[in-house]
């Protein structure tokens, strides 16, 4: 913020009404974050600016997938471990895929949570026995990410918990 300019009134709303006492401002290395933001930004009596056109080849991927990491297959996948069967169903019934469909050329999978667009935003992580795994649900399978020191974990959480009370 320059000397001439006035700092905002606490609990403040700006125009796009967010908090304009938490926005930074110049000098922050920030300028052309929201240069770019006000430019491409969709605005109440019109969209934002674009091709005109849907460009088909340049789609994200539906999926994320990370090459090379370790899988397990979750059931009720027939090689999947039995082991499997609670966190299956929860990924499989929350976060999994109900179908798939085509026509034409194309393919492309319904998901048991409907997602405006079919963008689905939403990734899943599992927790367990020192490591982090990923729900891949276009496999059904989970997908190793890091291993970390289980016991360190624990003793991180307990000593959080003791903190505070």
């Amino acid at each position: 913020m320059t000397a001439d300019q006035d700092a905002p009134a606490p609990g403040a709303r700006d125009r796009d009404g967010g908090d304009s006492a938490a926005r930074p401002r110049d000098g922050d290395g920030g300028d052309a974050v929201r240069a770019y933001h006000q430019a491409t930004k969709h605005h109440f009596h019109r969209f934002a600016r674009s091709l005109g056109y849907l460009d088909w080849a340049a789609q994200p991927k539906p999926f994320r997938h990370f090459a090379g990491a370790a899988t397990i297959p979750l059931f009720p996948r027939p090689e999947a471990e039995p082991f499997t069967s609670r966190i299956g169903a929860l990924l499989r019934y929350a976060l999994g895929l109900s179908a798939w469909k085509s026509f034409r050329d194309a393919r492309w999978a319904l998901r048991v949570n409907p997602s405006s667009g079919n963008l689905h935003p939403t990734e899943a992580y599992v927790v367990t026995r020192g490591r982090v795994w990923h729900y891949a649900p276009d496999v059904h399978a989970l997908e190793e990410r890091c291993r970390f020191d289980q016991e360190a974990w624990t003793d991180a959480g307990e000593r959080e918990i003791k903190r505070r009370l």
